[in-house]
């Protein structure tokens, strides 16, 4: 994964980690959870 080296003037890598790592993880989620709907219809939807 990236190392933050420092703090930038513009961006931050440290603090751009933090803020793409949750949104990265909640995308995975959803595509797995989405995957499990499509493949069994349970009859809910999305």
């Amino acid at each position: 994964m990236l190392q933050p080296v420092g703090n930038g003037p513009v961006l931050d890598p440290g603090n751009r980690v933090q803020a793409v790592g949750p949104a990265v993880t909640t995308y995975y989620a959803w595509d797995a959870h989405n995957r499990l709907s499509a493949a069994e219809p349970v009859g809910g939807g999305r």
